[in-house]
């Protein structure tokens, strides 16, 4: 009996050996597919400056940081290196709502026309809407007279009031779900009245909260000491995105977005929220229908289900994209924008080989504890990008 027992703990230990030394023959070639993507991301998108922070449940849920370039002052990034993450912001926009909305401060089907006054066609739209996107306000960001005023003053900071006033004769939408930094616009405007503070004040003790040592908020002045930014081949050093506010003023490394949102979007999953299809603006139940919810997209590709937040303004593009199937999530800043197709190509380079990979598909199957964030389903053929501006 002592022996069959020995024999028993033995080969269980012999299978985790065996477990843990293909993980490590993984790992490394999953390291050496990302370092691959450096020569094609400096030659074919002219990105002189990236970062990307890798976090894998299965490698011990280490983070892996990779990054290459200068910052403002020439020295050498590293994993702390800030970046402008443009709409990954929502993301913490949408989480402080949902906080408020779990103490009861403010409820989802709270009419905007308790906090604001704007046109009055448009002031019973409710915060769900407001945070998912089929609210059908208009876009404030796609009035040219906005970048008519920011080719005018570059550095002009812009206050709500001036962001709002843009909306004034703009039309509605015909579309079911529309892209809007004005939702997100709206709701830090009801986070400032509920809070009795001020975004830059709110955000900053959120991100000490949530262990973000180095993120922070920016909307009421330029940032001119960080990193030089490319837009149409040339570069500036003036950052500005006054005129995003909480539809995109956060400041943040690569890794601290990985950690931060991988939690985010695991509650998400966890709390049964309601997802947006991006195409009829109605909650939809169906898994593989492209869905929007706290900024955050939810979508079918090649390799399974993926949470999707792209995050663009000029002269830089960050992105964050989590598979919970292949228990794999990234975060990556470039300093450059107008790079087309580079989100689906980071998505090809970073999850093809593992979704193909038997031996780590086999393996993390016998081991996930995660299994209720993975939802099985028949892969797209294709990376689907349409409507996700």
């Amino acid at each position: 009996m002592k022996f069959i027992f020995l024999t028993i703990i033995f080969l269980i230990l012999e299978e985790k050996a065996y477990c843990k030394n293909d993980f490590i023959k993984i790992k490394e070639n999953f390291n050496n597919d990302i370092w691959s993507m450096k020569k094609e991301i400096q030659m074919n998108y002219k990105v002189d400056t990236f970062s990307i922070s890798v976090f894998n449940k299965s490698f011990n849920e280490e983070i892996t940081n990779f990054f290459y370039g200068k910052n403002f002052n020439n020295e050498f990034i590293d994993q702390d290196t800030l970046f402008p993450v443009a709409s990954i912001s929502k993301i913490y926009t949408a989480d402080i709502i949902d906080k408020l909305v779990y103490k009861n401060s403010i409820h989802l089907n709270d009419k905007i026309s308790k906090w604001v006054k704007i046109r009055s066609d448009l002031e019973n739209k409710t915060v769900f809407q407001l945070l998912n996107n089929n609210s059908l306000i208009p876009n404030y960001s796609n009035n040219p007279l906005l970048w008519s005023e920011r080719r005018k003053n570059f550095s002009k900071i812009f206050s709500f009031n001036e962001l709002i006033g843009f909306i004034k004769y703009m039309e509605i939408t015909k579309n079911n779900w529309q892209y809007s930094n004005t939702n997100y616009l709206l709701l830090g405007e009801i986070i400032e009245i509920e809070m009795k503070n001020n975004l830059k004040s709110v955000f900053k003790n959120y991100f000490n909260e949530n262990n973000m040592k180095n993120s922070f908020f920016e909307k009421e002045k330029s940032i001119n000491n960080l990193m030089f930014g490319n837009e149409k081949n040339e570069k500036f050093s003036n950052i500005n995105v006054s005129w995003l506010s909480s539809a995109g003023a956060v400041f943040s490394t690569p890794q601290e977005v990985v950690i931060s949102s991988v939690k985010i979007v695991n509650e998400l999953i966890q709390n049964n929220k309601k997802w947006v299809n991006t195409k009829t603006g109605k909650i939809t139940l169906n898994i593989e229908e492209t869905a929007y919810l706290n900024g955050v997209f939810r979508m079918n590709s090649p390799f399974g289900i993926i949470y999707f937040t792209p995050g663009l303004i000029p002269g830089f593009t960050s992105g964050f994209i989590y598979s919970p199937c292949l228990e794999t999530a990234i975060a990556y800043s470039a300093n450059r924008s107008e790079l087309h197709k580079f989100h689906a190509f980071i998505i090809r380079k970073i999850f093809k080989n593992l979704y193909h990979d038997k031996t780590y598909n086999l393996l993390i199957s016998k081991k996930s504890k995660n299994s209720n964030f993975c939802e099985k389903v028949a892969p797209s053929e294709e990376i689907n990008f349409a409507n996700m501006e």
